[in-house]
């Protein structure tokens, strides 16, 4: 008599461990992590077609009084214009982020977009919060 060998089926986890590192490295790549300065107290523009956020490390904020700020350090407008120069130095093409507080005269947001591009930029956002 012929014996056959009956073989349980095998599962190779190497495949389904090679999808889920992959999917794993992808989330961890492509997340974007928004950490805005939350020590400034500022309620932005709302609208409805604001897209997600850019990366960019060069956030100036403009609160109420006018006042600037590079993170959560109050700077005079040429400290401001040192910092610009400075980053776009290293990356001319990178984005900077203006934020203003809605309730800000036009002026205090022209003032600072006149700052960034004394120093050389020109791919300037406005950031806002999308309406709900």
């Amino acid at each position: 008599m012929i014996k056959y060998e009956t073989n349980k089926p095998k599962i190779d986890l190497t495949p389904l461990i090679d999808i889920m590192l992959s999917l794993i490295l992808f989330f961890v790549i492509f997340t974007s992590f928004r950490v805005y300065e939350a020590a400034i107290n500022l309620q932005l523009p709302k609208a409805s077609t604001g897209e997600g956020a850019l990366k960019s490390s060069l956030v100036i904020s403009v609160d109420q009084n006018g006042d600037m700020y590079l993170g959560d350090n109050r700077l005079s407008e040429e400290q401001i214009l040192a910092s610009v120069k400075t980053r776009l130095a290293d990356n001319p093409q990178e984005v900077i982020i203006i934020r203003a507080h809605e309730d800000i005269p036009y002026m205090y947001v022209i003032k600072a977009m006149d700052i960034v591009q004394a120093g050389g930029g020109y791919n300037i956002s406005l950031a806002v919060e999308t309406k709900q």
